[in-house]
This record gives C-alpha cells, structure tokens and sequence, in this order.
C-alpha cells in the first residue's frame, strides 16, 4: 500500500493563494527588524528568549498581530546574525503588538553626528 502525492488542483492552489493575499506581513516593524531580540509583556523565557519575526495584518478586518519564535538558550548581549545562529526555535507565538517591544533600545547617529531614538541631550 503505497501512498500517493497530492497536487492540488490549479482551481484549488488559486483558491488558497487568494486567501493568503489578505494577509500583509512586514519584516521591519516599529523600529525592529526580524531577528530582533524582543521582550513579551506577562510571558517569561527562563532559558530561552523572543526573537522578532513578522508584524501581520489581516487587510479584510483590520486585525494585526506580532509573531515572535522562542529561541533556546540566553539572549545574546546583542543582536547577532540570524537565522544562522545556533539556537534552537521551540515554538513560533503571535502577540497583540501592545505586548511585544524591543529588550534594546538603539542609539543611530544621523549623517550630521547627532543621536537619534531615546537620547537626550546632555546640556
């Protein structure tokens, strides 16, 4: 007894691609990029640490969401290179945007040499 491939039909593959369309995933979200080491508002990581992956808006009704995955192992002191990282993903989650931000606030300098996001002059 051997066991046969689907294909989907090409009325079926439309189907589900049109379904899929209404969704708007955005790599780059609130000052965060995908693998961005991020904090989760009332879930702890004990051993473990979010990484930001997506922010997803549903265009049929409005609603938006943040995945995040839980990487095994300590968060890294920074933000190293990703995927290629060697941790382990246990389980990707969508939070409600409000619940999700950055565990590293980053100071930019803008092309004149000033700091930009979270720094206050100093005089």
């Amino acid at each position: 007894m051997g066991l046969v491939p689907r294909r989907p039909s090409s009325k079926g593959r439309q189907a589900a691609e049109n379904s899929l369309g209404r969704f708007v995933r955005d790599e780059r979200w609130n000052g965060l990029s995908a693998g961005d080491v991020v904090r989760v508002a009332g879930h702890t990581a004990r051993g473990r640490h979010w990484r930001f992956r997506a922010h997803v808006t549903n265009t049929s009704n409005g609603a938006s969401w943040v995945e995040v995955a839980l990487v095994e192992g300590p968060p890294p002191a920074r933000r190293p290179p990703w995927p290629e990282e060697s941790g382990r993903v246990e389980r990707v989650r969508s939070f409600a945007p409000e619940l999700v931000s950055a565990r590293w606030r980053r100071h930019r300098r803008s092309a004149a040499g000033e700091r930009t996001e979270g720094q206050q002059p100093l005089f």
